[in-house]
C-alpha cells in the first residue's frame, strides 16, 4: 500500500527541484559566421539621457514579478508538503511501533499464563501453593518463560516467572538473580521485591528477607502475603512481636488467610499467648479444615494425641 506521507514528500521534492531548474541559455554564435568588422568612425557626443519616470508595474517587468512571485509560492508550497508528509510519516511509524509492542505484549502474556499454569499459580493470583513438583511441566514452564524473555527482555514479570520456576526447582541463589534482573529493569515492580524476599528468606538471609519485603509492601500495600511473608522472616529473625503484628495486618487484609492464622498461632505459643495461639490455630481450622499442620499443633497444645 502506497502511503499518503510518501506521495506527499516526493510531490514537494519535484515543486522544489522544478522551481530551482534555470532557463536553457542561448546556443553560442556559429564560428564560422563570425567575422571581424571595422572599427566604427568616432561619432560626436550624445545628447543628455531623457530623465527616468518612475517605474510603474506593467508590461515585461510585471511579468518578471509575477514569475518570481509564483516561483516563491511553489518552493512555499513544496516546503509545507515537505513537513505534512514527514509528519505524517513519523505518525505512521510511531503507530505501527504502538501496534506491533502491544501484538508482542499479547503473546508474553500468553506465554507467561500458560508458564503459571504448569508451576501451579492460581489463575488470575500470585498465589502458588504447593509448587508443582512434576519435572516436565517444570521444563516446560521454564521453556514458556525463556520465550517470553527473547519476545520482550525488558518485561520485569518474565523475570519473576523464572523467578518461581527456579523457587520450585529450589535453586534459590538462581531465582535471586532472577528476581534482581526483574527489579533493575522496573524497580517499582512489586513482583521482583516479593520473590527476592521468598529467595532470600528460603536461602537463610532473613534480615535481607524482611528489607525485600518491606520494599515490595511500598509497591503493593494492599497484598496479604507478602505481610505474611515478612512475619515468617520476622520469626526466623527472633523477632517475634513485630511478627504476630504483620501476621495480624495479613488477615485484616484477608479474613480468611489460614496461613496467617497458623503462623500467628505459632508465633503467639513462642511468645507464651497460648489461650490466644490455641484460637488462632482453631481458626485457621474453620478456614482449611484439611490443614494437616494446623491439626497436629492444636492437638498437641490441647492434649489430644495424633492418630498413629
Amino acid at each position: 500500500m502506497i502511503k499518503p506521507h510518501l506521495i506527499l514528500a516526493t510531490l514537494a521534492f519535484s515543486l522544489c527541484a522544478a522551481t530551482q531548474q534555470p532557463g536553457n541559455p542561448p546556443p553560442p554564435p556559429d564560428p564560422v559566421t563570425v567575422q571581424a568588422q571595422p572599427e566604427p568612425p568616432a561619432e560626436p557626443p550624445a545628447d543628455p539621457p531623457p530623465a527616468v519616470e518612475p517605474w510603474e508595474p506593467g508590461g515585461k517587468d510585471k511579468e518578471e514579478d509575477t514569475d518570481r512571485l509564483l516561483n516563491r509560492i511553489a518552493i512555499l508550497a513544496g516546503v509545507v508538503l515537505g513537513l505534512i508528509g514527514t509528519g505524517l510519516g513519523l505518525l505512521s511509524f510511531f503507530r505501527d511501533r504502538k501496534l506491533n509492542r502491544r501484538q508482542t505484549r499479547f503473546e508474553v502474556e500468553k506465554l507467561l499464563a500458560e508458564a503459571w499454569d504448569l508451576l501451579g499459580g492460581k489463575p488470575g493470583s500470585e498465589d502458588i501453593t504447593p509448587y508443582n513438583k512434576d519435572r516436565a511441566d517444570l521444563e516446560m514452564a521454564r521453556r514458556l518463560t525463556k520465550q517470553a524473555i527473547i519476545l520482550d527482555p525488558g518485561y520485569a514479570k518474565s523475570h519473576c516467572r523464572l523467578g518461581v520456576y527456579w523457587l520450585a526447582r529450589q535453586r534459590y541463589d538462581k531465582a535471586m538473580a532472577a528476581a534482581r534482573e526483574a527489579i533493575a529493569l522496573d524497580s517499582t515492580f512489586f513482583g521482583g521485591h516479593n520473590i527476592l524476599g521468598v529467595s532470600l528468606d528460603l536461602a537463610g538471609d532473613h534480615q535481607a528477607a524482611t528489607d525485600a519485603y518491606k520494599r515490595a509492601i511500598q509497591m503493593q500495600p494492599d497484598y496479604a502475603k507478602t505481610y505474611c511473608n515478612l512475619g515468617i522472616a520476622l520469626g526466623n529473625t527472633g523477632d517475634h512481636e513485630a511478627a504476630i503484628e504483620e501476621f495480624r495486618k495479613a488477615i485484616e487484609l484477608k479474613p480468611r488467610f489460614a496461613k496467617a492464622y497458623y503462623n500467628l498461632g505459632a508465633a503467639l505459643s513462642i511468645t507464651g499467648a497460648q489461650r490466644a495461639a490455641r484460637e488462632a490455630n482453631r481458626k485457621a481450622l474453620e478456614v482449611r479444615p484439611d490443614y494437616a499442620n494446623t491439626q497436629e499443633d492444636l492437638n498437641s497444645e490441647l492434649g489430644i494425641s495424633s492418630p498413629s
